[in-house]
């Protein structure tokens, strides 16, 4: 999506630990991501739910939000914007 920041959700799980990094990490890991009203979203839905959660629920943002359908449901409509090119 035009705009988008992408912050790799596997960038919040520390998989020495098996568990999420600690809050201190992930405000690095989320650093990119700009305060104010945010929409987390994937290919499918599934991994905006790392997302969603870590800003939301660990990091205590407001207004983050996650669109479920995300690029599976956004792609079904030839008129919604799709930006495309090096990460």
């Amino acid at each position: 999506m035009p705009g988008a920041v992408l912050p790799h959700p596997a960038s919040a799980y520390d998989p020495s630990q098996d568990r999420l990094r600690s809050a201190a990490d992930l405000a690095k890991v989320y650093e990119p991501v700009p305060e104010g009203p945010t929409v987390t979203y994937c290919n499918t839905g599934h991994s905006a739910a790392l997302d969603w959660f870590a800003l939301s629920e660990v990091l205590g943002r407001k207004g983050v939000r996650m669109y479920d359908g995300s690029m599976s449901d956004w792609t079904q409509d030839p008129a919604r914007p799709v930006a495309t090119g090096p990460a």
